[in-house]
């Protein structure tokens, strides 16, 4: 049996039902009894109008309650034909996509190439087959980064990541080389900003200064020579580093009294009719010599004719000097001048300690922010 059909009988004697359908060439699946005049009988698809036949002729009540089978399943489908269409061609193209890259990009690691090292890298993944609409089984990570790197030798590294359909190109350059030491290249290391010396490490040459030393900005600290006998020296290129204390500051000022608009409750109001460039004054107001003045539209008659009262509100102010808040002010100074010294710390400088000076002078307030701070001082000539 291909298909079945749920069929509920209900009547007197449903025994004798069963043996006139039989008579009559159904045949049942199953028969199950739920009641004293209840059945519950499954049969074909064509067994069932046989059933339905004999029940309508002996005056029986009999409900179809579901029916199964691949029979009925195609019948539902064919009903909904479109939407099995639809998800048919959803998943060809689902399988037709995902078997694309859609986005590839070349990311570095760390420092970048210059423009144009980038530039030609992208060209030749382009060349090589790498772009966009690119089947994903023609990807082979590990031998794509294996060509990047034999074919660009200013790369470090070259890593070739596919998921999904994103293609990530990700590269890192070699580091410079070092710079070489040559002796012959003789010169001292003189101080780069005014400081007082922590700490004297030179390499090679003489160390000029001792922990303590007050410095200005191009002394010598280390001078590029070494001695090579009891009286003789030669000129070397001096090495070493030296530690110093360094200051940074940033001044920011503001003035202690501002100019306050303040209202004195003096209003005058005015209004006119307006229809687009067209106005009809209805009633006229002096303006304030000093004034803050607001503007509004009330519709007259609605959308079709924009048709308004220009209503305008002059309210007379005052301007005059007061104090500021000074508490607020010296905060926010302080907080400027903190963050201005700051920035001119270079890269190498660490922080020590940090404060502020605040004076009054010409009706301003005055924060002037220092940061202490330790580095290498020392630079070539």
């Amino acid at each position: 049996m291909t298909d079945r059909v749920s069929l509920t009988l209900t009547g007197r004697f449903p025994e004798r039902f069963i043996q006139k359908a039989l008579t009559r060439g159904a045949r049942f699946a199953s028969i199950r009894r739920e009641g004293p005049r209840t059945l519950r009988l499954t049969a074909s698809a064509a067994d069932a109008r046989i059933i339905e036949a004999l029940a309508a002729e002996l005056g029986l009540a009999v409900r179809e309650s579901g029916r199964a089978g691949w029979p009925e399943w195609l019948k539902r489908l064919w009903a909904r034909r479109t939407l099995a269409a639809g998800l048919l061609l959803c998943a060809a193209l689902l399988w037709a996509f995902a078997g694309r890259v859609w986005r590839v990009d070349v990311t570095p690691l760390a420092n970048p190439l210059p423009p144009e090292a980038e530039a030609r890298l992208v060209r030749w993944l382009e060349d090589q087959g790498v772009k966009p609409l690119m089947r994903r089984a023609d990807v082979a990570p590990s031998l794509l980064s294996a060509r990047i790197l034999a074919e660009f030798e200013e790369l470090a590294y070259a890593g070739v990541r596919l998921r999904g359909a994103h293609l990530s190109v990700e590269y890192s350059p070699e580091d410079a080389a070092p710079p070489v030491y040559r002796p012959e290249d003789a010169g001292g290391l003189y101080a780069a900003r005014d400081a007082v010396v922590l700490s004297v490490e030179p390499l090679a040459g003489k160390a000029c200064v001792k922990p303590g030393d007050a410095v200005r900005a191009g002394q010598l600290l280390v001078r590029g020579e070494e001695r090579v006998g009891p009286e003789e020296t030669r000129s070397v290129r001096a090495l070493g580093r030296v530690t110093g204390r360094v200051w940074f500051e940033a001044r920011r000022e503001a003035p202690l009294t501002e100019t306050a608009r303040l209202r004195t409750g003096r209003v005058r109001t005015a209004s006119a009719l307006r229809l687009f460039s067209w106005r009809l004054p209805l009633m006229e107001a002096a303006d304030f010599a000093c004034q803050d003045e607001t503007t509004e539209y009330l519709p007259v008659v609605g959308l079709y004719l924009p048709m308004a009262i220009e209503r305008r509100t002059l309210r007379e102010a005052a301007e005059r000097l007061q104090p500021v808040d000074r508490e607020e002010t010296e905060a926010r100074l302080e907080a400027e001048a903190l963050e201005a010294a700051r920035k001119k710390l270079p890269p190498e400088a660490t922080e020590c300690l940090s404060w502020t000076e605040t004076q009054e002078a010409a009706g301003r307030l005055i924060v002037r922010a220092v940061i202490e701070a330790e580095m290498d001082i020392a630079i070539q000539n």
